[in-house]
């Protein structure tokens, strides 16, 4: 008798047990699906934190004031101006700018510059230089036209086809009639020795030419000092 109540009490504390276990295990179901992870795998934030450098994010990108302006100073163009400008000097400006933007960042043009002999759409490159030139100021170009012709310039003014005796060449002097190359390096000589021809008839001191040759040469010699 005392063994049956014994059996009776071990199977209903079993039952217990056993409806506890599956009353917990419905309250929990689909809470935790098995498999999937609880966390994003990784540092933990406090690493995280270490591991980034100062003045950046998690994503790496810069937050330090300075560095991105550093950045945008690295894109800048350098140009020089001088001139007919408000505040010539040095002048920063974007790249493919035109001169007209350069212009502006040193304060614009004086009353005095010379508009109509400058392009204000010109392309500039960075490390270039510009003269803003003032009204009747000769530009370079035109500098350049008005200097006289070296020795081994151009011998001949524009469009007369005159051969300029005391600059042209040797293989221009041939040109003149019945000068070869003999007497072309003959009339070299005698200018660098004795100075420059003043009228066509100091020819006549080259040996070679006599007034027959002289008179043939003449309307293609030309005199300039």
């Amino acid at each position: 008798m005392e063994d049956r109540k014994k059996a009776v009490l071990f199977i209903s504390a079993g039952l217990l047990c056993f409806a506890v276990a599956w009353g917990l295990v419905r309250g929990f179901s689909g809470r935790w699906p098995w498999g999937a992870p609880t966390g994003v795998a990784g540092p933990s934030w406090s690493v995280r934190q270490a591991m980034n450098t100062p003045g950046e994010t998690e994503t790496g990108i810069s937050t330090a004031p300075g560095k991105a302006d550093s950045v945008r100073n690295a894109e800048k163009w350098v140009v020089y101006l001088t001139g007919e400008v408000q505040r010539p000097g040095i002048v920063e400006i974007s790249p493919d700018s035109r001169l007209y933007q350069a212009v502006e960042m040193a304060g614009g043009l004086t009353a005095r510059a010379d508009r109509e002999n400058i392009n204000l759409a010109e392309k500039v490159a960075d490390g270039s230089h510009f003269h803003i030139p003032a009204v009747g100021q000769a530009t370079e170009s035109e500098k350049k036209e008005k200097q006289p012709p070296s020795a081994e310039g151009s011998p001949a003014t524009p469009g007369n086809g005159r051969i300029d005796v005391n600059h042209a060449t040797a293989s221009e002097l041939e040109a003149l009639p019945g000068v070869g190359p003999k007497l072309a390096q003959a009339i070299i000589e005698d200018r660098t020795a004795n100075g420059p021809f003043r009228t066509p008839e100091d020819l006549l001191r080259v040996k070679g030419i006599g007034p027959a040759k002289l008179e043939k040469m003449k309307e293609m010699i030309l005199i300039r000092p």
